[in-house]
């Protein structure tokens, strides 16, 4: 049968369609014509469902990196509050000590806390624990602290 509907094809004569059981079955000829438009479709619909489940997996990425980011902003804005109460406290600490003993202090520890500490403090009690202090790093704490705010008024005018 299949030589016969074979030989029918290659001479080029038309084979007929045969009814099995209620399905019409076509020739193998016609076989790959009648299922490239259903092939495709399936095909893009298997593309697109592929497609759909890979936008909802970078949707979930990106609403727990949307989740870290806003976690990671209200630890470091938390953080930063920490920082600035600690920095008071040391501030109120030295506010509070006897001058000769926080310029022994103050000595100890680098240029830029020193400065910083000693420009948080009020006017009398910074002058009084620089005059403790020894005179070299009285005048390195007290040139920086002037540079420094040269460098504000200057980028305020």
């Amino acid at each position: 049968m299949w030589a016969t509907e074979e030989a029918k094809a290659a001479a080029g004569q038309e084979i007929p369609a045969k009814a099995v059981a209620g399905v019409v079955v076509a020739p193998r000829s016609d076989y790959c014509a009648n299922i490239a438009k259903p092939a495709a479709e399936a095909r893009y619909a298997f593309q697109l469902k592929t497609l759909q489940d890979l936008s909802e997996q970078v949707d979930q990425k990106l609403a727990a990196l949307e989740d870290k980011r806003q976690y990671i902003l209200a630890f470091k804005a938390d953080q930063k509050k920490q920082e600035i109460i600690a920095q008071k406290l040391v501030v109120d600490i030295f506010a509070k000590m006897k001058p000769d003993v926080a310029a022994r202090q103050l000595e100890k520890v680098d240029l830029k806390t020193s400065v910083s500490i000693l420009s948080q403090l009020n006017v009398r009690s910074a002058s009084t624990i620089l005059d403790e202090m020894s005179t070299d790093k009285a005048a390195a704490i007290a040139a920086t602290m002037a540079m420094a705010q040269a460098s504000i008024i200057g980028t305020q005018q």
